[in-house]
């Protein structure tokens, strides 16, 4: 045992009661010498001093000749018909009451045929072990000493009067108990609120004159008191300011130590200088304060340029000149070797250039406006922040460095919202901090527009303020509320408190801050279309230019529509004569045939070269026919000789593969 009190009857030390002890010891052993040794205790000698003080009796009637009478049997015995009344019982009665002495357990006296109460002695008991603390006497109660003249107070219970306590844990503070309120019933006082109904809500009735006390916290409280191992009785009150305004919850906890109210239940937050007066249980909710901010929107005119944020603009014209650095490289190497990277400056230059572009990162596809989840980068872009007025967040935050000017206090839910809606640049706030089970109703009805960051700073929770510090309840209530936690019952209260709004439990697709948008790479794609534009445009153009005689040489009475004919089979006449010369390149290669090339776009007249060594195989001519004034091609119609036949109005442009004889070859 450890720190175990108990009482004991006191038996004074007295020369007589050791001589005696020492007697009976020596005559018990040599009654009894197998048995061990064995001490004589209050009861044995309680039962001596009551042979003596009848013997005493006896003494005093003065009578040496006791006559004994039968006593008369009924039909009933059970042995007591051996028994003998003594004839001098009513003068032995009398004298026994008048009998005083000290015996061996102290003094000896009855009063109304009842021995006195005797005194006790408390004792503390650690281990095997037991030390004297104090006594309890019928005329002073509890006191240090017994044989002190200063112990004048009658019945005292003060633990004062006593010697130290060594309790369990080898300490000696006093362990904290369950005392029961005077009517049995434990007395919770319970915050009035005005806002998170979901977590305590207090409503009179008038009609009825009833209080209805329903909440989250409140339906946890019931929940822990259902897995106590004992019954506990309570009600709840309402706690509220003598005029019926809502009190701080420093307040309430005041008026607990005072002893007004065992305990409380509602939205407490774990506080360290509240716990240096009472005692809290474990806590039942998450714990830490989180920010709450609207999901980022990714409409407007400064999402546009978006995707120009994540690079500086010296960062910027590093990119570009190195985009141009590496096509210069590209081309350098590839120059020599790869046909696609020959030809006229301007084709060179613009085939490096592609190149260089379509071998970068496509890194555009990661930008998104980020989300602010930083309260270093709120403080550095001078954001307005919220904070619930009155509330222990706003000693938070200035401290992690935010000016007053910086934050906005707010006092109800609709009032956050219209802060938030607001935004920073019109009046409102860039976000708000509050312990996280504030922020979770708010969100679930407006999961749509807002979003939570968990864990900003750190906090402790919501929990259970136990009887004050006397006490010793918060140990059975933490492990229940263990217990809850453990099995569905906390999630089945939290699904019923902070249902979310159907909008949001209902959508396949929850909006995010996250999520990217057609409007987040607007900028991109007008970029991207107007340099689109603008190539075809100038191409367009460049290629009219070139080709303007088709439109102005043609028979004045053919129709527009007729004019855009001819300018297409112009141009998909280019795309066909450059695909057949780079065909006629390859089976040249493939034949071993050396061919003198000449550009596709070259005016000058086609000629062709063989080092072939077979003289019979088929040779492969390319001619880009040449334009003449006033002059036109007609496709299909060709004469033996391959000279093509004119016709006035048109022109045509054609391609001619002829196989000559071994002994010729066109020039």
């Amino acid at each position: 045992m450890q720190g175990v009190l108990g009482i004991k009857t006191y038996v004074p030390i007295t020369k007589e009661l050791e001589s005696f002890r020492a007697r009976w010891q020596s005559k018990f052993q040599q009654d009894n010498p197998t048995i061990p040794s064995v001490k004589l205790d209050v009861f044995g000698l309680w039962a001596y001093d009551a042979a003596w003080a009848l013997a005493m009796a006896a003494e005093n009637v003065g009578t040496t000749n006791f006559r004994f009478q039968k006593i008369n049997d009924y039909g009933n015995s059970t042995g007591s018909e051996r028994l003998e009344v003594s004839q001098s019982g009513t003068e032995l009665v009398r004298e026994l009451s008048c009998t005083r002495f000290q015996g061996l357990s102290g003094d000896f006296s009855l009063i109304n045929k009842q021995l006195q109460s005797s005194t006790f002695q408390v004792v503390n008991v650690n281990d095997n072990g037991e030390r004297w603390i104090g006594y309890w006497t019928p005329k002073n109660g509890l006191v240090r000493n017994i044989k002190s003249d200063k112990n004048t107070s009658r019945h005292s219970t003060s633990n004062a009067s006593l010697g130290p306590i060594i309790w369990p844990g080898d300490t000696t503070s006093v362990p904290r108990g369950w005392p029961i309120s005077a009517n049995g019933t434990l007395r919770i006082g319970v915050p009035v609120k005005g806002a998170y109904d979901e977590l305590v809500s207090v409503k009179h009735d008038p009609s009825t004159n009833t209080t209805n006390i329903t909440g989250y916290c409140i339906d946890v409280f019931t929940a822990v008191i259902e897995v106590l191992p004992y019954y506990v009785p309570y009600e709840f009150h309402p706690f509220t300011r003598h005029d019926g305004t809502r009190a701080s919850y420093n307040y309430l906890l005041n008026q607990v130590i005072l002893g007004k109210y065992d305990a409380a239940v509602g939205d407490i937050t774990i506080r360290g200088s509240r716990s240096l007066f009472v005692d809290f249980t474990l806590p039942y909710t998450e714990a830490g304060v989180s920010m709450v901010m609207p999901i980022k929107g990714n409409t407007g005119a400064k999402n546009t340029w978006v995707f120009l944020k994540p690079l500086t603009w010296d960062l910027w014209a590093t990119s570009a000149c190195f985009f141009i650095f590496i096509g210069s490289v590209v081309w350098f190497v590839e120059h020599p070797i790869n046909k696609d990277f020959q030809g006229s400056p301007r084709h060179q230059i613009g085939t490096s250039v592609w190149f260089s572009f379509s071998t970068s990162q496509p890194w555009f596809s990661h930008i998104l406006q980020p989300v602010v989840t930083d309260v270093n980068l709120l403080i550095k872009n001078g954001d307005k922040v919220g904070y619930v007025r009155g509330s222990f967040i706003y000693g938070i935050l200035k401290r992690v460095g935010f000016q007053d000017d910086k934050l906005r206090p707010y006092h109800s839910r609709e009032e956050l919202e219209k802060l938030l809606r607001n935004g920073n640049e019109n009046g409102g706030i860039s976000a708000a901090f509050d312990e996280t089970p504030y922020m979770i109703p708010f969100i679930a009805t407006h999961c749509s527009e807002y979003t939570l960051v968990t864990p900003t700073f750190n906090s402790d929770g919501f929990a259970f303020v136990s009887l004050s510090k006397r006490f010793a309840s918060h140990a059975y209530f933490s492990t229940a509320i263990t217990k809850v936690r453990k099995g569905g019952k906390m999630e089945a209260i939290e699904d019923k408190w902070f249902k979310k709004n159907e909008s949001c439990s209902n959508s396949n697709t929850a909006e995010s801050s996250n999520t990217l948008s057609l409007d987040s790479f607007r900028g991109l794609f007008i970029v991207s279309g107007v340099a689109s534009s603008l190539a075809i445009l100038i191409f367009t153009a460049m290629f009219l230019y070139e080709h303007s005689h088709i439109l102005t040489h043609v028979d004045t009475e053919a129709s527009f529509w007729t004019r855009i004919h001819e300018i297409l089979r112009v141009y998909y006449g280019k795309d066909l004569t450059l695909d057949i010369y780079r065909k006629s390149t390859l089976q040249d290669s493939d034949h071993g045939i050396a061919t003198t090339e000449s550009p596709p776009n070259s005016s000058c007249p086609p000629r062709s070269s063989s080092s072939s060594p077979d003289s019979t195989g088929p040779h492969i001519v390319h001619q880009e026919l040449v334009e003449t004034p006033n002059s036109s091609v007609h496709g299909g119609d060709r004469s033996p000789n391959g000279q093509a036949t004119q016709d006035s109005g048109t022109h045509e442009y054609g391609i001619e593969l002829t196989s000559f004889p071994s002994d010729e070859r066109q020039t």
